[in-house]
């Protein structure tokens, strides 16, 4: 079921990344909506578990809130996303978000 992949142990943590990647691409082409359901759903079913998922929908909801709600809120917020990856994050992974957020 639907559900049951929300309690994978074993996809739980792809499931994620698709949807952190699904509320990147619906926020760039504008809905709003969309994007923000799913974002409602990973709360709902706590899939920012660990605190590389947590950051990385930290990141994720910063560019929704860019998007959608407040540009100088959502920056504010993206900064924070790279302080953190700048002091927990591999470096390649830092340097490729980086590049994402200027």
């Amino acid at each position: 079921s639907f559900r049951g992949i929300y309690r994978s142990t074993e996809y739980r943590r792809g499931l994620a990344l698709v949807l952190f990647r699904a509320i990147t691409v619906l926020s760039y082409y504008g809905y709003k909506k969309e994007a923000g359901e799913i974002i409602l759903s990973i709360e709902e079913h706590q899939l920012a578990y660990s605190m590389f998922l947590r950051n990385l929908f930290y990141g994720t909801k910063a560019y929704w809130v860019y998007c959608f709600e407040d540009k100088g809120k959502g920056q504010e917020m993206a900064q924070k996303f790279m302080t953190i990856q700048e002091l927990a994050g591999v470096p390649e992974v830092t340097a490729f978000y980086k590049k994402r957020v200027e």
